[in-house]
């Protein structure tokens, strides 16, 4: 054979290999490996982190009776639990289910965001938690945990649909209870209202005292905030150098 022909010979074959690797004909062992390749360089999607639209005070931390801390992340759950104590280092007390809602309350030109937390096991006492937050011009002034009983009657499912500040604009009678102390780590605060907007935190070792709740933990992450529409929020304005001042 001449020395084209060998060249010849040899670019088909060629052409010929190219197209079995390539084409339908292929081997399953390499369809597999190309799959696990791709697959190896597809990173899992990132947990949704919600942004805060209220500053809270460094100095919150060390507020009395109830400390606040912000302290952002991603989630969270609700939950609840009444007479803790510790057990081997940690918190154990009585669980329950809960349900969650987070409602805006004008107050001037100001709000009062309440987070109430329903566990089922206070039903029978037409009690819920309360977590309020007082926000001025985009910052967290004030908070107050309380644990609020309607007075009288039997439970009903439109207890909760209420809050302190609902029930005392119908004049429904209710008493509530505030901690002697408590603990608050927020994930997010967000005011809304809206069905997007997220909150999420803790309340921890809340002191009741006695022996109807003793010492309290909850905590929520709600989706939707429900109420009139908040003032937007602005940062006030300081003098350079001064530190803001918190207002109970």
């Amino acid at each position: 054979m001449t020395t084209a022909g060998l060249l010849l010979a040899a670019a088909l074959a060629g052409s010929a290999g190219g197209q079995e690797t390539g084409g339908a004909q292929a081997p399953a062992g390499s369809t597999a490996t190309i799959s696990s390749s791709v697959a190896a360089v597809v990173a899992p999607e990132k947990p949704a982190v919600f942004r805060s639209r209220v500053i809270v005070h460094k100095e919150a931390a060390d507020g009395e009776p109830v400390s606040v801390r912000l302290r952002p992340a991603a989630g969270g759950r609700s939950s609840f639990e009444d007479k803790v104590r510790k057990v081997g280092g940690r918190d154990r007390g009585r669980s329950s289910a809960v349900k969650v809602v987070a409602r805006v309350h004008p107050a001037g030109d100001d709000h009062w965001l309440v987070v109430c937390v329903y566990p089922v096991a206070l039903r029978f006492k037409r009690m819920h938690m309360e977590a309020r937050f007082f926000i001025q011009e985009g910052y967290l002034e004030g908070v107050k945990v309380a644990a609020v009983r309607i007075v009288g009657g039997g439970w009903s499912p439109a207890d909760e649909t209420e809050d302190s500040f609902s029930l005392k604009a119908k004049g429904v009678d209710f008493n509530e209870q505030m901690p002697g102390s408590a603990e608050i780590t927020l994930s997010v605060i967000d005011p809304g209202p809206g069905p997007r907007v997220r909150n999420a935190g803790a309340v921890r070792r809340a002191f009741f005292g006695g022996a109807d709740l003793g010492f309290v933990n909850f905590s929520w992450s709600a989706a939707g905030v429900s109420g009139e529409k908040a003032s937007p929020a602005r940062k006030p304005r300081r003098p350079a150098g001064k530190k803001p001042v918190s207002r109970k």
